[in-house]
């Protein structure tokens, strides 16, 4: 799980802007988060999740 998050940090620390800042980055990394749930919700839903 903790080798999972730093992939995560380190992802958006290299595809980020060099003005972003910190609160923007947050922002974008939640954002994906919803997006990846709801896509995993919509999966179980029509059978398609392992």
């Amino acid at each position: 799980m903790l080798a999972q998050v730093h992939r995560e940090a380190a992802y958006f620390l290299v595809h980020t802007p060099e003005v972003a800042t910190v609160s923007e980055v947050i922002s974008w990394a939640c954002g994906r988060w919803q997006i990846e749930e709801a896509n995993e919700s919509d999966k179980q839903l029509v059978g398609l999740a392992l």
